[in-house]
């Protein structure tokens, strides 16, 4: 029962484990698709901040070169007085949309001038310029139109104080018909100028369509100062994304590290499980041979039972014939004794013959030891013999060789 129980706990747990792995697998994919997200965000932002900057660059660079922030000696004077950092005027103004080319008209080259915190500090730095033309202005920022009355140019550009001279008694008029109507009511010293930069006088027109250095300065440093808010509304996009995306990576981490423990947590419930189950299983499989051998004993102890009832029955006659067999037994216990003291007689008869055969044996062994000497002893002279009659017969051959030889010598003599 306590096996079962234990087997039943560790069960849950391997099925209450799967359950969280499964949870954690699901949040996982979730988790992951939403890395993805962020990535592709992430890339996008950093891909836009890139062309942003890279366009910023390229209107920093036209903007220096058209504010003369470039190369020469009045950049290099300027620079060598503590200047060079200095803001030109043309980056201090903020201009209406679309009154551009009018203040770019009635600036001109003075767009370039460089900002400064007062003149008098910049007139005692002149007797080192030996060459170059540049301006000054100085004065802090006013809101767009003070003291100004609301048909002029003024009130169309906000800068330094120091510009209000340049805008003095300039109207604004949004059309060259508007202009040439408001000319009949200009005073000396007034003027009036268009959208597009047509600058009338009471007496005098003046309008250029060629290619200014100046054209466009104004546009590009709002561009500029757009882009900047821009390319920092971007960056702090781009760096809310890659701190979400590198969070989110630590929470990816987090859950593959618990889904990795999840799994080896199902893993040993699923082992500890299946010890279990497989003691529980030998445990009944032993109780069903238990249960098989008790019945099969108590088949046998039936049957035995049944046999004593039988053998009690026949105890009886089994009794007579045990009194018949003692009885018997008596009788060849005396029929033993005779046996024995018979068997006795006979092993001494056996052990004469055993002593008769045995020196028969010996003498038939001396015997066959004499006639093989003999025969030896025959042998021997028959090699002998055969070695003499060898001998005899060389030496006739030898004879006959010799008296062969002397009748021809003596043949030879005569």
């Amino acid at each position: 029962a306590e096996t079962e129980r234990s087997a039943a706990r560790s069960l849950a747990e391997h099925e209450a484990a799967k359950e969280h792995v499964s949870q954690l697998a699901g949040t996982l994919q979730q988790q992951r698709a939403r890395e993805r997200e962020l990535a592709a965000s992430a890339l996008a932002a950093r891909r836009e901040t890139q062309a942003l900057e890279g366009r910023i660059v390229s209107l920093e660079a036209l903007q220096r070169a058209a504010l003369g922030q470039g190369e020469g000696q009045v950049v290099d004077w300027l620079s060598s007085q503590g200047l060079g950092a200095s803001p030109r005027l043309a980056q201090q103004l903020s201009v209406d949309s679309g009154w551009e080319r009018a203040v770019e008209t009635v600036l001109g080259s003075y767009l370039e001038a460089v900002c400064v915190d007062s003149i008098d500090d910049v007139a005692a730095m002149l007797g080192s310029l030996s060459s170059g033309t540049v301006s000054f202005f100085a004065g802090a920022r006013i809101p767009s139109g003070e003291n100004a009355a609301p048909h002029l140019l003024r009130t169309r550009v906000a800068g330094p104080a120091g510009i209000d001279a340049f805008f003095e008694g300039i109207h604004a008029a949004e059309s060259l018909d508007e202009a040439l109507a408001l000319r009949s009511t200009l005073r000396a010293g007034q003027s009036v100028v268009t959208r597009d930069g047509i600058w009338i006088g009471p007496d005098w027109l003046r309008v250029s369509r060629d290619q200014d250095a100046h054209q466009g300065v104004l546009e590009r440093e709002q561009l500029l100062r757009d882009g900047h808010a821009e390319l920092e509304r971007l960056q702090r996009r781009q760096e809310g994304l890659e701190q979400d995306l590198a969070a989110l990576r630590v929470r990816i981490q987090e859950l593959e590290d618990g889904l990795a423990e999840g799994q080896t947590r199902i893993s040993a419930a699923g082992m500890a499980h299946m010890d279990l189950r497989s003691h529980l299983d030998g445990l009944r499989a032993r109780a069903e041979q238990r249960s098989a051998r008790l019945e099969q004993l108590t088949g046998e102890l039936a049957e035995l039972e049944g046999a004593l009832d039988v053998a009690n029955g026949g105890s009886r006659a089994a009794r007579g014939r045990l009194e018949e067999a003692v009885a018997t037994m008596t009788d060849l216990d005396d029929r033993r004794r005779m046996l024995e003291a018979e068997r006795e007689a006979l092993r001494g008869r056996l052990a004469e013959s055993r002593e008769k055969a045995e020196r028969e044996r010996n003498l038939a062994r001396e015997a066959a030891i004499l006639v093989e000497s003999r025969r030896a002893a025959r042998d021997s002279l028959v090699a002998a013999v055969s070695r003499l009659e060898s001998q005899l017969a060389q030496y006739s051959a030898r004879r006959a060789e010799l008296e062969s030889q002397l009748a021809s010598g003596e043949q030879a003599e005569s």
